[in-house]
């Protein structure tokens, strides 16, 4: 009698690429990050709380997370992208003291302003957290103010060739030092500053 030999193929396999997350994962692990941080601030906002409130195993979070820093800036980014986009007032002054005011009470009363003062601690010691503050942090945080000149050199406020680089970095130092002296309440500050800066570019 002749035999049929059946030989069974295997199915091809995915290659491991690592803990795959869902979009609802997702915004479970977010929604659960900003939920301890509020209520738990920066020192109790771990990857491990995190991952039990959110129902994430810790491979997940861990392989899509760049670490702690990585989680908070990602709320932080959430939620400033709205409340940062500047309207146009028809003024490069008066956009200017409405960007600075409104990041201010930003930080002030929200637990993400508070915990951007211990990222910015942390990152002075931790090489990974530096890394996220200067290549991720704060290439979005200037995004506002020079779409602000951007728009002022549409209006004729300023030259067409006007880089706006350097009044950025004045800007973005004058801010960071209200944050980390934890002067935010000092509010009359900014009309003055502004006026000096605009001034100074008009007469560039």
């Amino acid at each position: 009698m002749k035999t049929t030999e059946i030989v069974l193929k295997k199915p091809k396999q995915r290659k491991s690429i690592g803990p795959t997350r869902s979009p609802e994962t997702r915004r479970a692990i977010v929604e659960a990050a900003r939920e301890i941080l509020t209520s738990e601030g920066y020192g109790g906002f771990t990857l491990d709380a995190v991952a039990k409130r959110a129902g994430a195993s810790k491979p997940t979070l861990y392989k899509g997370e760049q670490g702690k820093p990585g989680l908070l800036i990602e709320i932080y980014d959430q939620e400033s992208e709205a409340l940062l986009t500047t309207p146009d007032l028809g003024s490069l002054a008066d956009e200017l003291v409405w960007l600075i005011r409104t990041l201010w009470r930003f930080w002030r009363i929200t637990a993400c302003g508070a915990a951007l003062r211990s990222l910015i601690a942390e990152a002075q010691h931790d090489g990974a957290a530096l890394a996220l503050v200067k290549d991720r942090l704060l290439p979005q945080r200037r995004s506002y103010p020079l779409s602000v000149f951007e728009r002022a050199k549409a209006r004729g406020e300023l030259d067409a060739d006007f880089d706006p680089t350097d009044a950025t970095d004045l800007l973005t130092a004058f801010s960071w030092y209200h944050l980390v002296t934890d002067t935010l309440d000092r509010e009359k500050d900014i009309e003055p500053a502004v006026a000096m800066i605009a001034a100074g570019l008009r007469g560039a």
